[in-house]
């Protein structure tokens, strides 16, 4: 258990407490966080491989989809391949989109969804040099589109 001041637990971005009666070979996993949606999870300790393991298999909710990810994703789908500053990128966003971003609000949402990005196949890296910080976007061709189908006119 945590104990102590608020402090102490609210120092941390997740916290896992497995409590149960000594000597039980049943538990129960409190899981909370920053990053993680809170959960109870009952735990068996096995005595052949002194682990723990689930006992119930825990129901896979699907998680509803952020807005702001889809969002992100559509736009960056779209461009393709960019190469150019956060300010350029969030220039285009408001031009293809009709919404105004600043540019480090644009840069921290594709950091926190890179994860789910890079799953859909948009890769993107930074650099620096000494004018500017610069965003290299490129997409898989994994829909079947390698841009081909786009005509200058």
């Amino acid at each position: 258990m945590i104990s102590g001041t608020t402090g102490i637990s609210g120092a941390t971005d997740s916290s896992f407490v497995l409590k149960g009666q000594r000597g039980s070979r049943s538990a129960t996993l409190y899981c909370t966080g920053r990053d993680i949606e809170y959960r109870e999870l009952p735990l068996w300790f096995s005595g052949e491989t002194h682990t723990w393991e689930l006992t119930e298999q825990a129901e896979e909710e699907q998680e509803p989809v952020d807005p702001k990810l889809v969002s992100l994703s559509e736009f960056l789908k779209a461009l393709s391949i960019f190469d150019g500053t956060a300010t350029q990128l969030s220039e285009l966003w408001e031009q293809r989109k009709g919404e105004q971003i600043t540019p480090s609000v644009l840069a921290k949402r594709m950091v926190r969804y890179a994860g789910e990005l890079e799953s859909e196949g948009i890769h993107f890296t930074t650099s620096r040099t000494r004018e500017a910080r610069h965003i290299h976007i490129q997409r898989d061709g994994s829909d079947g589109s390698d841009g081909k189908n786009r005509t200058g006119a």
